[in-house]
């Protein structure tokens, strides 16, 4: 998962109505009862993007989202008070690379004191596997030498080269 958003959702949330009386501009609608490839949804809810994931690091994931939930502090209050609303998240994905060994992950004290004056629950969503981009390195074959041209005068001999002496 590589949402870095705010949820909220639940079977019983009225999205419709939670769509009109907020001033947040959600990002993901869903709703339950709706069908999709992974089956039919059993909650409904929305997600309001605050980037993609990956892309940042834990400490500016952390900063964006602290400057978010301040500047939208009553709206996302509003939101998580809201009937209906059983999952009130900020999510935030982590992927950690399993060469790296044991990795601690804490919240830092400014982003906690926001999310504690929201009503909201920072939750680190983790991958365990290389960054994309090293995975991506890893897989690329080893280079082979290129085989010489058939204009190439060393290569029209088949013969051996002779041995230096």
């Amino acid at each position: 998962m590589n949402e870095f958003a705010i949820l909220a959702q639940g079977p019983e949330l009225d999205v419709d109505a939670c769509l009109l009386s907020t001033t947040l501009q959600p990002t993901s609608v869903w709703r339950t009862g709706d069908v999709t490839e992974g089956g039919e949804i059993t909650t409904s809810g929305l997600s309001v993007e605050l980037g993609q994931g990956e892309s940042h690091t834990l400490e500016e994931q952390f900063q964006i989202a602290t400057e978010f939930l301040k500047a939208n502090t009553d709206a996302l209050r509003e939101l998580g008070q809201t009937a209906g609303v059983q999952e009130f998240v900020l999510s935030l994905p982590v992927r950690i690379d399993p060469d790296l060994g044991c990795t601690p992950l804490t919240f830092t004290s400014a982003l906690l004191k926001q999310a504690i004056e929201v009503g909201i629950h920072p939750t680190f969503f983790i991958t365990v596997g290389k960054p994309e981009a090293v995975a991506a390195e890893a897989e690329v074959p080893e280079a082979t030498a290129p085989e010489p041209a058939a204009s190439d005068p060393a290569a029209a001999s088949q013969e051996p080269a002779p041995e230096a002496q």
